[in-house]
């Protein structure tokens, strides 16, 4: 055997391997292809938004059992907690004797909640088309609704309902009494609702 045919056989033997690696590669890419031509016009299994599986949904189905979801959670109000207090509000706040005074303190904006989850495995490009849905399928993948909130209806409400929750900070101050005593009153620091930060 001459030192020259020393490439060839290892050629060889690597061939078998190469091979194998490059059929496996192309079952991987062909399984995906696959799996994402089945999921056409749905959510990819394993998309869930806050607690809501929406696998396999087609975007009308998803709207409707997120809005189901919100109106249940409706019904059941919504928790604020501030320190130790909390109390429930409704997320559409109602007067009983006129109906044109109700407004809507925070709504669910289903259509782009599913839209993102919908878009979940078909963004980016080629490869990660059909790479996402894969591990989004594996792990799954977690989406939180996408909620209006009216923060200066909430913020008088808050306000209303949990007296105290703000507090202007007072400068050091002194008084003097009758006697000619001078008592000083030091500062005070206080805290407002920061509503650029709720946005």
């Amino acid at each position: 055997m001459s030192h020259n045919s020393y490439p060839i056989i290892l050629f060889k033997g690597w061939r078998k391997y190469i091979l194998t690696l490059v059929l496996l590669l192309v079952s991987v890419i062909g399984w995906a292809g696959y799996y994402n031509a089945q999921a056409r016009g749905r959510i990819f299994s394993g998309v869930v938004v806050g607690t809501i599986n929406l696998s396999n949904l087609s975007v009308a189905e998803a709207e409707h059992k997120l809005q189901l979801a919100w109106d249940e959670l409706s019904r059941q109000g919504l928790v604020v907690n501030f320190n130790n207090q909390q109390f429930k509000i409704a997320p559409l706040t109602g007067s009983p004797t006129d109906p044109d005074l109700s407004y809507e303190l925070a709504r669910l904006d289903t259509n782009t909640t599913v839209m993102e989850a919908y878009n979940i495995g078909r963004r980016g490009g080629v490869v990660w088309e059909l790479v996402e849905p894969v591990l989004v399928k594996m792990f799954s993948y977690h989406l939180r609704g996408r909620i209006k909130i009216d923060y200066d209806s909430l913020t008088k409400l808050v306000r209303k309902s949990l007296p105290g929750v703000e507090q202007l900070p007072q400068s050091a101050s002194f008084t003097f009494d009758d006697s000619g005593k001078i008592t000083v009153i030091p500062e005070r620091t206080g805290y407002l609702i920061n509503m650029p930060a709720l946005q």
